[in-house]
């Protein structure tokens, strides 16, 4: 069951939200959670089985890490954390990666007597990376005493299974919520806000994002040496206004609806299209995966304590990590190295010299790299990825391709594009957030609720008219 479909928005959506607000006390916290099993196991039957296990065992070993730890035996704490982070990543390379490794294995020895190893495809589950992140880090933050292991396992199945942030993030540490999941503002303000933060993520998500999407997968599914110049960088614009608007809306319908609930998540985007370089850029895109990537990866590699040379491998190493996390595919790697290249070079000299020129400047020209960089991410091949750049670098071009751009569609990529290009000039945390102080004025909060109206309508209008379209990061 997925946030846009009508099965979700006028059924699962209204019953939940009546069903929990009915009831009162702990009983809320089940009414979360039996919803969020229902919602998973919608389009997961099986592996919500997996899940709940798992969640089980995660709990018991939290414990032991803990109360090992406490009593000093930090080598016992260890091997049982090790044991813990080992059976979770297990579930994510057996889902997500095996048919990618033994792929590569028959690659790699088909000219040799190595007989190919048949593998049947297995199905990835719907938001499996952001499950397996989130309880790594629960136990990780457990061995290090961030904080204490969850009082029963309800406590933490909720932190897990909460629906709106289950398929695609935002990634939420445990002891960032914990006092959330017993205790919570239920409040008109947050009900109202929550709305309004959930109608304008669906908004970009099928008005904008949508839309925007049949022109980049026409031009993408074009053979590479039949696309003009003018045509291959619209639709590589297309697919970075795509990209961002499709993955934005997923949070702020997560967030708005975490919101309503009483729970307060952390922002997931800030602008990233109005970073000034690609440090800045992680620091705006996907916030909450940059933050995991820092802090249970690149600090325990050694960060930037072990010298110049050994802080650029741990960036590369990282974002090479960040794009298999991605997806299975070499395309993805390629994007990972990319962005940890450009890290690096961040770090190395650009982030002294980019001080010296105008920051506009600097915005273009990190947005242009960004752009060239999800050409790897959308492409079904590297090949097909580095043709795609070579036309794009060309002055002239004899392509002949030729997509249809209907005027409806024209004016969704030119708002859009408006929406991008004002983003330098607006305040560093951006509109929707400045609107949670807008719902305490009675006024704003009726203009707000009347503009969101308009919105829900004619996002429905377009459900109603448009094919199904799933969130991008879902395959994730």
């Amino acid at each position: 069951m997925l946030f846009t479909t009508p099965l979700f928005i006028l059924v699962f959506f209204p019953l939940f939200f009546i069903s929990y607000f009915f009831v009162r006390g702990k009983a809320k916290n089940w009414v979360a959670i039996l919803s969020s099993i229902a919602f998973y196991a919608w389009g997961e039957p099986v592996f919500i089985a997996v899940v709940l296990v798992s969640i089980g065992v995660d709990w018991l070993l939290s414990k032991w890490i803990y109360k090992f730890g406490n009593a000093g035996k930090t080598t016992s704490a260890k091997i049982i954390l090790t044991i813990a982070v080992t059976m979770n990543l297990s579930l994510l390379i057996y889902y997500k990666y095996t048919g990618f490794l033994l792929e590569n294995i028959n690659i790699l020895f088909s000219k040799t007597a190595f007989s190919p190893i048949i593998w049947t495809q297995i199905a990835l589950p719907i938001g499996v990376s952001f499950i397996v992140f989130e309880k790594i880090t629960y136990l990780v933050d457990v061995y290090r005493r961030v904080g204490k292991p969850a009082i029963n396992i309800s406590s933490y199945a909720m932190y897990i299974l909460l629906f709106p942030k289950l398929l695609a993030g935002p990634i939420v540490k445990y002891h960032d919520i914990e006092k959330q999941l017993y205790l919570r503002p239920e409040t008109l303000q947050n009900i109202s806000f929550g709305l309004f933060r959930f109608i304008m993520g669906l908004a970009k998500k099928v008005l904008i994002a949508d839309p925007i999407s049949k022109i980049s997968d026409s031009i993408f599914a074009l053979p590479v040496p039949t696309l003009d110049v003018s045509y291959a960088w619209i639709g590589l614009f297309c697919f970075t206004l795509q990209i961002y608007f499709d993955f934005s809306g997923y949070s702020d319908m997560a967030i708005g609806m975490a919101k309503m609930m009483g729970f307060d998540l952390n922002e997931n985007f800030s602008m990233p299209y109005s970073a000034a370089n690609f440090t800045d850029f992680w620091r705006r895109w996907h916030i909450s995966l940059s933050t995991w990537i820092k802090s249970y990866l690149y600090v325990p590699l050694g960060g930037n304590r072990c010298g110049g040379v050994r802080t650029y491998f741990n960036l590369v190493l990282c974002f090479f990590l960040s794009g298999l996390w991605h997806g299975a595919s070499w395309t993805y790697v390629v994007w990972g190295l990319y962005h940890g290249f450009f890290l690096a070079v961040d770090k190395l000299f650009w982030l002294r010299i980019s001080e010296r020129i105008p920051r506009l400047l600097n915005i273009m020209l990190t947005f242009f790299l960004v752009m060239i960089g999800w050409v790897f991410f959308r492409a079904n091949s590297i090949g097909e990825a580095i043709s795609y750049i070579f036309i794009l670098l060309k002055i002239n071009s004899s392509g002949f391709a030729s997509v249809y751009i209907n005027p409806s569609t024209k004016a969704t990529i030119v708002f859009a594009a408006l929406i991008i290009i004002c983003q330098p000039f607006l305040p560093r945390d951006g509109v929707m957030m400045k609107c949670t102080m807008l719902f305490a004025n009675p006024n704003w909060s009726c203009a707000l609720t009347f503009i969101a109206l308009i919105m829900l309508t004619l996002a429905l209008l377009q459900i109603a008219a448009a094919d199904f379209s799933p969130f991008i990061y879902f395959r994730f």
